[in-house]
């Protein structure tokens, strides 16, 4: 096989190159087939049909004889319409840097291109009437010079407006960081009493003590609910029906029956000593009131002792009834 890139050639012994001849290069009219693609939204005069920007053709391509802008050259595209395969001709146009039809078709309106259009042909009216007239232009000067003192002015008033803005940046920084916070600290607080609350709550239902409660929240802080760990243990928290009664609610002792009433009064009477005088008597009677006693129902078996006060139905005997015994 040969080279695909030949970089080396075979020249014989009787090479002449004067002899080899030469092309002809007059003709530059020449036309070149080249793949393009439409320039601009076109209309076909044949057919109607519309033939979109950047629909690419096998067109041909010449330099225009005749035209040219500032010694450039323009050039000339054929193309057949899809359609119908009407023959659609083009240019290039340097001047304003686009493409002009000659024949076969129609360019689309183009909003955009009239508009820049109006634009330049208003700006040179303008530029002709301000060489014109000078009092026109005098007047131009004055309210570019007016336009300029202002935007100096708002230019001035926005860097002052930024100084003032660095300069409190800093404090509003701060400011924003202390009140952030202490909305944190507040949002933390509120969360932690609200969760304390549920603790005491769900404590009460189970009996747990609130002092265990407020130290698990607060290891730190001293309890005065109920007695350290170390000290005691804790005492259940009880419900208000179980709490004890004070001392004035204490039941009453039961009465004595009958049977038991006269066989403790026969033994009052057989065991009671006999009285020394009158006055002890009276002694015995007055000083039973001052000191009331209220005392358990004693057993038959128990001795009692001599002395009034130990009378359970604290009676006070005379000297005919131990007589009459």
């Amino acid at each position: 096989m040969t080279e695909r890139k030949v970089l080396n050639k075979y020249f014989p012994p009787d090479y002449d190159p004067s002899k080899i001849p030469r092309l002809k290069r007059g003709n530059k009219s020449r036309q070149f087939n080249i793949r393009t693609m439409a320039p601009f939204n076109m209309r076909c005069l044949t057919c109607n049909g519309y033939i979109y920007k950047a629909k690419k053709f096998n067109s041909r391509m010449e330099t225009a004889e005749g035209v040219d802008y500032l010694g450039l050259r323009h050039y000339r595209f054929y193309i057949r319409c899809p359609g119908c395969c009407a023959e659609i001709i083009w240019r290039t146009d340097l001047e304003s840097n686009d493409y002009v039809i000659e024949s076969g078709a129609k360019r689309n309106f183009e909003a955009l291109k009239t508009a820049e259009e109006m634009e330049a042909k208003k700006a040179v009216l303008e530029e002709e009437e301000l060489a014109n007239n000078p009092m026109k232009l005098l007047e131009k000067r004055t309210n570019q010079s007016k336009y300029e003192m202002e935007t100096a002015e708002a230019i001035d008033d926005l860097k002052e407006m930024n100084k003032r803005q660095a300069t409190m940046e800093t404090d509003n920084f701060l400011l924003r960081n202390l009140w952030q916070e202490q909305e944190a600290e507040q949002a933390a607080r509120e969360k932690a009493d609200e969760d304390f609350i549920k603790e005491v709550m769900e404590a009460k239902k189970q009996g747990i003590p609130v002092w265990e409660i407020a130290e698990k929240f607060d290891p730190d802080a001293p309890t005065t609910e109920g007695p350290s760990r170390s000290e005691s243990k804790p005492e259940p928290v009880l419900s208000q029906e179980a709490l004890p009664k004070p001392k004035s609610f204490l039941p009453k002792p039961s009465a004595p029956s009958s049977s038991s009433q006269r066989q403790l009064i026969q033994n009052a009477i057989r065991k009671r000593p006999a009285p020394t005088s009158a006055s002890s008597k009276t002694d015995a009677v007055s000083e039973e009131p001052k000191k009331p006693k209220i005392s358990p129902e004693p057993s038959i078996d128990t001795p009692t002792t001599t002395t009034t006060n130990s009378n359970p139905l604290g009676l006070a005997y005379s000297s005919g009834d131990s007589d009459s015994d």
